[in-house]
């Protein structure tokens, strides 16, 4: 599985994979990066001219370090990989 790997934007840390999945869904914001952007959302999966994010199957939403979540794999279908 060919994942994209993001990190909670502007500083936001989890406790709950939850909390995190959560924002996800609601278009918040994550980074390619630890410290910062480039930044992309769930809206960018939709979104038929954003060929590039396409070729993955799905994402990897990481915590920081400090946090209290590890990580949350999705499908780009946004379904939860169990």
């Amino acid at each position: 599985m060919h994942l994209l790997k993001l990190y909670p934007a502007y500083g936001r840390g989890y406790l709950l994979s939850s909390s995190l999945r959560q924002d996800w869904f609601d278009g918040k914001d994550f980074s390619i990066t630890r410290r910062g952007g480039p930044y992309t959302s769930i809206r960018d999966f939709k979104q038929p001219q954003s060929p590039d994010l396409h070729e993955f199957d799905g994402v990897q939403l990481l915590g920081h370090p400090g946090d209290g979540v590890q990580t949350v794999i999705l499908r780009t279908e946004m379904e939860e990989v169990k």
